[in-house]
């Protein structure tokens, strides 16, 4: 194979690599500025927004439900509100764990223990 063929083959390979990616939806980058604020109200209203998006990737879809279902564990951790415990754990549903980027599957890991330990502790442990 000639040098030429090889940049061609390299090009398609990057055009098909890029173009398989996709992007990820302005309201997911908004939830997850929130929630890092602590604005837990405001990341879990983009989060819902981002999932009521048509045609959403897997891995959007995921993304979204990890950002969700850790506003919700804080903010049920800050009121002790039993719907936001029940939010979480319908937000972990959602959750495709093999569609993760590996830096969300660790936020995915951290969201699922905090809702296995705040719904094993009702007693107030």
């Amino acid at each position: 194979m000639g040098a030429m063929a090889c940049r061609v083959l390299a090009m398609a390979v990057l055009a098909v690599a890029v173009m398989g990616q996709a992007k990820a939806p302005a309201g997911l980058a908004k939830a997850r500025q929130a929630y890092n604020a602590g604005q837990l109200d405001a990341a879990i209203t983009a989060a819902q927004d981002v999932l009521k998006a048509p045609a959403l990737a897997p891995a959007q879809v995921s993304e979204a439900a990890v950002v969700l279902s850790r506003a919700y564990l804080d903010r049920y951790r800050l009121r002790s509100t039993p719907a936001d415990l029940e939010g979480a754990r319908q937000a972990l549903e959602r959750v495709s764990a093999s569609a993760l980027p590996p830096a969300s599957r660790v936020e995915f890991l951290i969201a699922q223990g905090l809702f296995l330990y705040s719904d094993g502790c009702s007693d107030g442990c």
